[in-house]
């Protein structure tokens, strides 16, 4: 029987020991390997403990579940959140079939949310990940995120959008091209990214192309015109584009 390392994040002591407790009893296949009360223990356990699945509660004094996420940057395991607060999250996470557990935790809630994580786990990696991406992308709308979540083959990267250059339309996928070169690609559609980046900083010029005004280096006139971006590459301004374009790059501060 496969066992699968697991790590309680809860800043209330008596709530993850009683999770614990019930985690022996209801979920024969996890291991505690520990426990941590604040976000930044808890940042550095999983760093170097590497667990399969983490019960991570939303609401801590010093930051959020998912501010502590954003702070890992890149992660891989599985996410079963713990919150208080039903009306905040249970949309969301009904939505991208996220699993969850409501304060105080039931054990035959708890029994549902390990029987659904033994099911994903079974499933690819990119497949379970997307859900995350797709719920971060829903509370960063609501609760003002300044990073973007991109799903990738081995893990969430939680990416500064100042540091996004441009992106490029691929079909159902988009190509993130960074500052210093680096490319990510993401399997969301440009429409996906149009819809949720600040729309005072990055600009759909064409229905390939999202760029960030302030890494437009110069604007070549013409029909639509062009605009070449810092990694010195050319990109198409569609006819209608323009006129918002101009008015963008004439307010940048």
């Amino acid at each position: 029987m496969k066992r699968y390392r697991t790590i309680i994040v809860d800043d209330e002591i008596n709530g993850a020991k009683t999770l614990k407790a019930l985690v022996e009893v209801c979920c024969p296949q996890l291991d505690v390997i520990a426990l941590s009360h604040t976000p930044e223990e808890a940042i550095s356990l999983i760093m170097n403990l590497q667990p399969d699945l983490v019960f991570l509660d939303i609401e801590m004094p010093e930051m959020s579940g998912f501010e502590m996420l954003e702070k890992l940057g890149r992660f891989s395991f599985d996410v079963i959140f713990v919150t208080a607060y039903a009306e905040f999250a249970l949309k969301a996470f009904k939505t991208n079939a996220i699993s969850y557990l409501l304060k105080p935790i039931d054990g035959d809630e708890l029994t549902v949310a390990y029987d659904k994580f033994l099911v994903k786990s079974d499933h690819k990696l990119e497949q379970r990940l997307t859900r995350l991406e797709n719920l971060f992308f829903e509370m960063r709308t609501s609760r003002g995120f300044h990073r973007l979540p991109v799903a990738t083959s081995d893990g969430i990267i939680f990416l500064e959008t100042a540091r996004i250059v441009r992106m490029e339309a691929d079909s159902n996928y988009t190509h993130i091209f960074l500052d210093g070169g680096k490319k990510i690609t993401s399997s969301k559609t440009m429409k996906d990214y149009e819809d949720i980046l600040p729309a005072e900083e990055f600009y759909r010029i064409h229905h390939g192309h999202i760029v960030n005004i302030r890494y437009v280096e110069r604007y070549i006139r013409g029909e639509g015109g062009y605009v070449v971006t810092t990694d010195q590459t050319t990109l198409e301004v569609s006819r209608r584009k323009k006129a918002d374009l101009l008015t963008l790059l004439n307010n940048l501060k």
